[in-house]
């Protein structure tokens, strides 16, 4: 091949994909990304967290421990799609004297989740979890051996699916987001409890890294008759507002107990706490 036959080769070779250059194809698979897509419902308690809180003028303090992990994304123009490994559980410690905790109840959840978002204010997510309860040995009083209360451990699960929408809005003084969805549970035991469930609530915080914030999380569950249930969350975050930080807050609720093995009774308090998140 002569340098003129190589020259008119490359020409060709150029004038064929340049049509292909100059119009690529977008979509494509991503392993790990680095950021979160949906961020966890600050004030929801059956959202992946990490840390502590305390009820004010009582002795049970909440554990959290846990991680959303996210695994994968579909991105095509101003499409995202995400899948996230969950895995978080939740322990009530009733006694904390002598250096340790005496663990009165633990919700345990794992499932898969999917985030989906455009390029305007709304995103979605879709989750799939199993939620099983237990009573531990803190509820065990040694001294009668019995369980106290006379409340005895049963088995406790709920498997679900949960789609939720949000609103989110970056651009005015006070960035908030604004969410409401709805689950079901085909599999849940005890059988009294209703399938059927829905959720609300907003998020409201103060520009920059470190921020003021206050969160109101609104859910209704049947036990078997139909109640709402209050959590507002308020504090300070030391970090992006949708990703890593640490955060200090004031909480009160009142509703069904966040815990399952008390599924059928109310309860109100005001706690203190703070949470470590690790997505970014």
């Amino acid at each position: 091949m002569t340098p003129r036959d190589t020259s008119v080769l490359v020409v060709l070779l150029m004038m064929i994909f340049q049509p292909a250059a100059a119009q690529p194809d977008s979509s494509h698979w991503t392993f790990f990304p680095d950021h979160t897509l949906f961020a966890p419902l600050m004030a929801n308690h059956e959202e992946p967290r990490m840390g502590m809180q305390q009820e004010i003028g009582s002795s049970a303090m909440k554990v959290a421990i846990g991680n959303a992990f996210e695994m994968f994304q579909y991105h095509s123009g101003t499409d995202t799609l995400r899948c996230s490994l969950l895995f978080f559980a939740y322990a009530l410690a009733n006694d904390y004297r002598g250096f340790r905790l005496k663990i009165d109840a633990a919700d345990g959840f794992f499932g898969l989740g999917f985030s989906y978002h455009t390029a305007s204010p709304f995103s979605f997510r879709f989750r799939i979890i199993h939620l099983s309860a237990h009573l531990v040995d803190g509820h065990y009083d040694d001294a009668t051996e019995k369980w106290r209360d006379n409340k005895v451990p049963f088995p406790f699960s709920r498997n679900y699916g949960e789609v939720v929408a949000a609103y989110s809005s970056s651009t005015c003084a006070f960035p908030f987001r604004l969410y409401a969805g709805f689950g079901y549970a085909p599999i849940i035991k005890p059988r009294e409890i209703r399938s059927f469930s829905s959720l609300a609530g907003w998020e409201l915080h103060t520009p920059g890294t470190t921020h003021a914030y206050i969160a109101h999380h609104f859910s209704l569950l049947g036990t078997p008759t139909y109640i709402g249930s209050n959590t507002v969350e308020s504090g300070v975050k030391f970090g992006n507002a949708s990703g890593r930080g640490i955060r200090i807050f004031l909480v009160y609720q009142n509703g069904w107990d966040n815990f399952s093995e008390y599924y059928n009774e109310r309860k109100e308090f005001v706690g203190a706490g703070f949470a470590v998140e690790f997505w970014q």
